[in-house]
């Protein structure tokens, strides 16, 4: 499940006052007033968020760009924007915003989780697992990034004690979804002798 934010405390950031001209991935960026206007930023984010949740991912896309045109360092419309664009498939673009919400919230893991589950689906397991590691060092107790951690630990063969632990704290803290269960069966492949491999 992907994090949406529908606003961050983490605004007065020491980027600059004005405006200016941000280009992602595409080059198709968002063209910003001279002026940050962050109650039209948080505005705009909202009603995005509203389209998202009709499905209207075109108007949610529109809707987040006008929120970064009115405040480029609005970091909770680049993460929002990011997701919009990974449901329509747009990789690179997606992944720019991820890592620009990455940089203008440093103390949340959202943007690092949303970031490590488009990596993890392209198959960059290596930068998954970076990004997830900086996720859960952020939120040490967050259920949902934990268990994406151990599945890429599983899913590249590593068999160690870090995964073990891992699995056992989700197979006795898990609240929601199937977590829990999932790594109590993790748990028990491991101790086969062949460590689970071969139902990697």
């Amino acid at each position: 499940m992907r994090r949406w934010c529908a606003y961050s405390l983490v605004l007065m950031l020491s980027l600059g006052g004005t405006g200016c001209r941000s280009a992602g991935a595409s080059g198709g960026g968002y063209a910003t007033f001279q002026e940050r206007d962050l109650r039209a930023a948080q505005r705009f984010n909202d009603e995005g968020l509203r389209a998202v949740e009709r499905g209207d991912f075109a108007e949610a896309e529109r809707l987040f760009r006008a929120a970064l045109a009115a405040d480029v360092y609005y970091p909770a419309a680049h993460n929002n924007l990011g997701i919009t664009l990974l449901e329509q498939n747009r990789i690179y673009e997606s992944a720019w915003e991820f890592q620009y919400a990455a940089k203008l919230m440093p103390k949340s893991a959202e943007p690092r989780f949303n970031l490590a589950t488009l990596l993890e689906r392209v198959g960059n397991h290596e930068g998954a697992e970076e990004s997830y590691r900086e996720a859960l060092a952020l939120e040490p107790e967050n259920i949902e990034v934990m268990g994406h951690l151990a599945r890429v630990y599983i899913k590249t063969g590593r068999r160690d004690q870090t995964t073990r632990d891992l699995l056992t704290k989700l197979a006795t803290r898990a609240d929601r979804g199937s977590w829990d269960r999932w790594a109590r069966e993790w748990l028990m492949r491991l101790d086969q002798p062949d460590g689970g491999l071969a139902t990697k």
